[in-house]
C-alpha cells in the first residue's frame, strides 16, 4: 500500500473545524495510518485515543477526527460504548479483494494500451520540433 498524500486526508470544511485543528487532525491521521499499515498497530488491536493524543502531543479531538477518516478508509472499526480497533481482514475478505483484482486488473491494462496506441500514433503523426540553433 502507499503512503497517503496530504490531499488524500480530511480537511475542515467551513465551519466545521479552525484551520490549526484541521492541520494537526491531517497529521494525526497520517500518524496513525502510517502506524497501521507498518503493523505497530496490529490488525484486531484496539485503539486507545487518550494513548495516541498523550504520544502526538494533541488533545483526543485531532484523534477522534482522524479515527472516523481512517473508518471510511476502512482501516479502523468503531464500535459504540466500545472504542478504535484497527480493522482486520480475515479469508473471505482477502479472497474477495483478490476475485476484484483479477477481474479490474486486465481491464485496466487493456484500455490503458489503448490509449498509449492513440497518444503514439498521434505523436508520431506530428513533425518533430524545430529549433533555430539545432542543425540537422
Amino acid at each position: 500500500m502507499s503512503r497517503a498524500s496530504s490531499t488524500d486526508l480530511p480537511a475542515a470544511e467551513a465551519g466545521e473545524l479552525p484551520a490549526n485543528l484541521a492541520l494537526v487532525s491531517q497529521r494525526v491521521t497520517l500518524d496513525i495510518k502510517n502506524l497501521i499499515l507498518s503493523g505497530d498497530l496490529a490488525p484486531g488491536s484496539r485503539i486507545r485515543q487518550e494513548e495516541l493524543a498523550l504520544r502526538f502531543g494533541t488533545s483526543r479531538i485531532p484523534v477522534r477526527e482522524a479515527l472516523r477518516y481512517l473508518e471510511s478508509e476502512g482501516l479502523v472499526t468503531l464500535k459504540a460504548n466500545s472504542g478504535a480497533w484497527v480493522a482486520r481482514l480475515d479469508l473471505a475478505d482477502c479472497i474477495e479483494v483478490y476475485k476484484i483484482r483479477e477481474r479490474i486488473e486486465p481491464l485496466a491494462i487493456s484500455e490503458s494500451v489503448l490509449h498509449l496506441q492513440t497518444a503514439n500514433s498521434t505523436s508520431a503523426a506530428m513533425p518533430a520540433p524545430t529549433c533555430p540553433s539545432c542543425k540537422a
